[in-house]
């Protein structure tokens, strides 16, 4: 994902496997992108933390609700909160329509 340099411990590892792998993961913090998505869609959950210094754009679908978590309150939320909401990929992304991008990216005669 985004490599960033972070003292391991043995509650936080490093790991270069994706969210979508069978890798056993308990939880995933996250501030903007993708990766919560990912993770709520995977039934992982998922946190988006607010830093004092940095923007933390809320990208998710609005029928998609995660925790909000400050860097003070981190390790408390997370320790305590239950199981994920549930989310349906077709709830998420619809079926491409296949003319309209065969019309967008043909060349025009």
């Amino acid at each position: 994902m985004y490599p960033m340099a972070f003292a391991e411990t043995q509650r936080l590892k490093r790991t270069t496997q994706g969210l979508s792998s069978d890798a056993d993961y308990s939880s995933v913090l996250f501030t903007t992108g993708t990766s919560g998505l990912e993770a709520i869609l995977a039934g992982i959950p998922a946190f988006r933390l607010l830093l004092e210094d940095r923007l933390s754009i809320n990208i998710l679908p609005s029928n998609i609700k995660v925790t909000a978590v400050t860097a003070e309150h981190v390790a408390e939320t997370m320790a305590t909160a239950g199981n994920p909401p549930t989310v349906n990929w077709d709830d998420i992304f619809s079926e491409p329509n296949l003319d309209t991008w065969r019309a967008l990216l043909s060349p025009k005669a």
